[in-house]
């Protein structure tokens, strides 16, 4: 399994971390802002009626 399919979010600190180095999203430091998009996302995909499936979180 690559590790797109391992790892499907992606979360960086763009002004500590610009060239995209370090994944922040499994990170459980921020486990809740990862909650808080993944929430805000769905409730987007819900109302726009988009047929995006969030992967797991």
């Amino acid at each position: 399994m690559g590790k797109a399919m391992r790892m499907p979010w992606l979360l960086f600190n763009l002004n500590e971390d610009p060239y995209e180095q370090v994944n922040l999203a499994y990170n459980s430091k921020f486990w809740e802002l990862r909650k808080r998009l993944n929430n805000r996302l769905q409730r987007w995909i819900d109302e726009t009626g988009d047929s995006f499936s969030l992967p797991q979180a």
